[in-house]
């Protein structure tokens, strides 16, 4: 194991346009009363609503890769695993899909440590 990979803290996910993996964002930050409009907080050692918001956000298509990626190559990233997820929501007013519909980006920073 390189010195890079013990340094290793963040897994950005960009530009998640999902409308399903968007609805779960938006409704996890509902259910734990964090404005939907600001960062979203959510960590594995909370209880409650925050601990099954945070599950949901793993399970989504858009984000159940990056835990996947940890599980799979766990030795070579030294057997980290995530800990808290911080949601970025991005709208965009002006651009609308093909439906018409408002085109929403959110953005996920998983925090991963050793556990």
């Amino acid at each position: 194991m390189t010195d890079d990979v013990d340094k290793l803290m963040n897994f950005i996910g960009r530009n998640i346009l999902s409308r399903s993996t968007v609805e779960t964002m938006i409704t996890a930050q509902e259910k734990t009363k964090q404005p939907k409009d600001k960062v979203g907080h959510f960590k594995r050692d909370s209880k409650g609503e925050e601990l099954e918001a945070f599950h949901a956000l793993l399970g989504t298509d858009s984000l159940s890769s990056y835990n996947y990626m940890l599980k799979d190559h766990h030795e070579a990233l030294g057997n980290k695993r995530n800990v808290e997820i911080f949601t970025y929501p991005r709208t965009y007013d002006s651009e609308k899909n093909k439906n018409g519909r408002k085109k929403i980006s959110m953005v996920a920073k998983f925090q991963v440590y050793k556990p």
